[in-house]
């Protein structure tokens, strides 16, 4: 984990959060095999495994995003201290992707996670993507997060605040970890000895 120092509340309250989302997931799986983290409660339903490959694919797509409108943001004179104001668009995103769902829509195509990717591939690469998580908004300190903005990899016209962009990365995975959670719990989750 990087070595945060002194954050902003906003900033901090992320990171918080990250480090919340790590703990539940690795509590989500403990004890799991390959084969329950592949289950699927129906064949248009992910899986456990699914819904952590999905959020690997967001980070994959998100986050050099982030790293580049930081990276701009400081020679361009983007500074501040906060507190920030954020769009009312982007505010109602980033509650609207908060467990449990309000509403349900497609993943765009480049974030739909295969159905056959072992969780043991899966893991390392989402622990690594906490770990860049927090890397960035330690990076972000200092910035102006309502006056940088983030361009959407799903849309050019798209165009949110830094630190509602985080927001939404924070709260997106909140939201997946508790369908995983679902999942777990739902009736006829495989027991321990399932090999299909």
């Amino acid at each position: 984990m990087p070595d945060k120092g002194e954050l902003n509340a906003e900033l901090q309250g992320y990171y918080d959060r990250v480090e919340a989302i790590r703990l539940d997931a690795r509590q989500l799986i403990e004890g799991l095999t390959e084969a329950q983290c592949a289950w699927q409660p129906a064949p248009n339903k992910w899986s456990i495994a699914q819904c952590l490959e999905h959020l690997n694919a967001t980070a994959r797509n998100y986050f050099p995003l982030v790293n580049n409108t930081i990276n701009n943001a400081r020679p361009n004179g983007l500074l501040g201290a906060g507190p920030y104001r954020h769009g009312w668009l982007g505010r109602l995103y980033a509650r609207m992707v908060l467990p449990p769902p309000k509403l349900r829509a497609p993943s765009p195509r480049r974030f739909v996670p295969p159905p056959d990717r072992p969780l043991s591939e899966i893991w390392p690469s989402f622990l690594s993507f906490q770990d860049r998580l927090q890397e960035l908004i330690v990076h972000a300190n200092g910035v102006d997060l309502g006056r940088a903005t983030v361009t959407s990899p799903v849309s050019s016209l798209i165009n949110i605040s830094l630190g509602t962009t985080m927001a939404i990365i924070v709260g997106h995975e909140e939201r997946h970890l508790w369908q995983a959670r679902q999942i777990r719990n739902t009736e006829g989750f495989p027991a321990e000895g399932f090999s299909g």
